[in-house]
């Protein structure tokens, strides 16, 4: 367990460097490609890892989360229709502000509770 969060916490997951290998690469890159190179490739480097992450994310973390107000709007939606197919009105095809309408003028109509 202390080698995984040892290598988890330098970012480097199964690479297992440490930060005098991570220092010896950067000053071999550093010699290699030059002072000019070297803001590039890091660029280059941060763009693929960022890539990387999301690939990962969107593979195990894909699942659908719905907020509070979409639950309680849908859960609203669901009362108003089921409410007029008791009331025997026609659903199909009608916003859920056309059925409510419907709903208090048949309310209305047969002597329910006024508003």
């Amino acid at each position: 367990m202390q080698v995984v969060s040892e290598a988890l916490w330098w970012g480097t997951g199964f690479i297992n460097l440490g930060p005098t290998e991570i220092l010896l690469l950067l000053i071999l890159a550093l010699i290699l490609l030059g002072p000019s190179k070297l803001p590039e490739l890091a660029r280059s480097l941060g763009q693929a890892i960022n890539e990387f992450k999301k690939a990962t994310s969107g593979a195990f973390g894909s699942e659908p989360t719905l907020t509070v107000q979409e639950v309680q709007r849908a859960r609203r939606e669901k009362t108003i229709r089921d409410l007029a197919r008791e009331l025997g009105i026609d659903t199909a095809g009608k916003t859920d502000e056309e059925l409510e309408r419907e709903i208090i003028a048949m309310v209305k109509k047969e002597g329910g509770p006024s508003e």
